[in-house]
């Protein structure tokens, strides 16, 4: 053959080629397009119409094969899309309404304490002097009234026994040296202090609770020869001397019953609201001094392991008894410590807070949680005296402490504030951050300041703070 005719003999057999695979094509397009319509169950009255056989192979009858299944498809895909934006945003498909999220708790609550606690003890609040007349001594209490009323606080702890003593008129505890000048001698004018504070500060819609310092007898260099003849602390048995100064010995029963006494006496003859003990149990440390109650272990401590187990026990059984003492003669007047902020630092075991300061349990011998878990005080109210910022005591850390130890009892928590630290700190914003803080937390139901004369003197602008924490109050 010459190469034309072997030229028109492959493109003859190329054309054959060509129209074979078009006719493949178009009977395969005819059997997939019957396939698919099948499968999908979906019917036509009129069949899909064919078209000429291409040049090449057909994807027109494939193309329209993808539209339907699109087609079909396409409702699925949306309500797929419209399933995960509901699941995203949280809404539902109802009308776009926004699901219900918990909000953080927080809370004012109705009875909410925002007290001052107003110290006796050296003069330091009141009285002012120890040689006021009673019109005098009416006109100061006047002023805490009115500077409570400035300052949206409604509570006052007024230290009324100071140092086994009166500032009211007691047949237990002599008239108090800082009222009078001389221990034991009578009542200024015949005027009595917490009687007029109570009937004032009610008229104005302010608590009274009379604050108790059951252990001490002497304080800042108070000679014990200077007692009262009818001050029980003269019976020597019944103290300890530590540290130059005289304290009640816990340890005997005696002397928890006289303090009893003491809380019975207020909670029968006065209409006060409240009775308070502070952080003063056991002395603070002194150098390597003793605190010599070997006697009362040794006749009272059998069940206990150590002189330190029977203290802390001692301590309970102090708060115990003059709980029910006050509840026996009227059970609406609470009662309250107001401890140190620390219980016991975390060591990993003994579940205390994560700080690094002195421990109330081993060094003031006050175990807090077994007030609390024996139900023996209606409130807790810590003395967290630190900032935010303490790397020692952080305020957040004390204040999630006790929140916890406080949950599922009936114990209120108070939180005792510093502010007589006002002017050191220099920015009061730090107690309105502090409540702030507390008021996030269930347990809590108010504050209470050291410190009246900071807030009377509105000392870096405390009083100011005030104005913003209590301005709906």
């Amino acid at each position: 053959m010459n190469e034309e005719t072997t030229r028109d003999i492959t493109e003859m057999n190329e054309e054959i080629k060509e129209a074979t695979v078009a006719e493949e094509a178009e009977e395969t397009a005819e059997e997939i397009t019957e396939e698919a319509i099948e499968e999908t169950l979906v019917e036509t009255e009129e069949p899909a119409p064919q078209s000429e056989p291409p040049e090449e192979v057909p994807i027109m009858p494939l193309s329209r094969v993808n539209r339907f299944f699109l087609a079909a498809l396409f409702p699925l895909i949306f309500i797929l899309i419209f399933g995960v934006i509901l699941l995203v945003t949280g809404r539902e498909d109802d009308g776009g309404t926004e699901a219900p999220t918990e909000e953080p708790y927080y809370e004012v609550k109705a009875d909410e304490v925002r007290g001052v606690y107003v110290a006796s003890v050296y003069n330091i609040n009141y009285p002012s002097s120890s040689t006021l007349s009673a019109a005098q001594l009416k006109a100061e209490l006047d002023g805490i009234i009115v500077t409570c009323a400035e300052n949206g606080l409604n509570a006052v702890y007024l230290q009324v026994s100071p140092m086994s003593d009166a500032l009211y008129d007691s047949d237990i505890l002599p008239t108090s040296s800082v009222l009078t000048g001389t221990e034991g001698a009578l009542l200024p004018e015949g005027f009595d202090p917490l009687e007029y504070l109570c009937d004032k500060a009610h008229k104005a819609g302010i608590a009274v609770h009379a604050w108790v310092n059951p252990m001490r007898v002497t304080a800042g260099g108070h000679d014990p020869e200077d007692l009262s003849a009818d001050n029980p602390a003269t019976d020597n048995s019944l103290t300890v001397t530590y540290g130059g100064e005289v304290y009640y010995n816990l340890g005997l029963p005696e002397v928890r019953g006289l303090q009893a006494r003491v809380c019975a006496e207020l909670a029968r003859e006065y209409p006060v609201d409240g009775i308070l003990f502070d952080d003063y149990f056991y002395p603070y440390p002194v150098g390597d001094e003793v605190f010599d109650d070997s006697a009362a272990y040794a006749e009272y401590g059998g069940a206990y392991d150590s002189v330190e187990d029977f203290r802390r026990a001692s301590t309970t059984a102090l708060v115990s008894e003059c709980y029910d003492a006050v509840k026996a003669v009227r059970a609406d007047c609470q009662f309250g410590v107001a401890p140190f902020g620390i219980w016991r630092n975390d060591d990993g075991r003994n579940g205390g807070s994560a700080t690094g300061g002195m421990e109330s349990y081993e060094t003031l011998y006050c175990d807090s949680l077994a007030f609390i878990r024996a139900g023996k005080v209606d409130y807790i109210a810590p003395q967290l005296y630190w900032t935010f910022g303490s790397k020692a005591a952080p305020y957040a850390e004390l204040c999630d402490w006790w929140t916890e130890a406080v949950e599922d009892t009936d114990v209120r928590l108070l939180i005792s504030h510093a502010a007589y630290q006002a002017g050191t700190w220099g920015d009061s914003s730090e107690y309105a951050e502090q409540v702030e803080y507390a008021r996030t937390k269930r347990p809590y139901y108010g504050s209470i300041y050291y410190g009246y004369a900071a807030i009377n003197g509105n000392e870096a602008g405390i009083a100011d703070a005030f104005a913003k924490i209590y301005k709906e109050k």
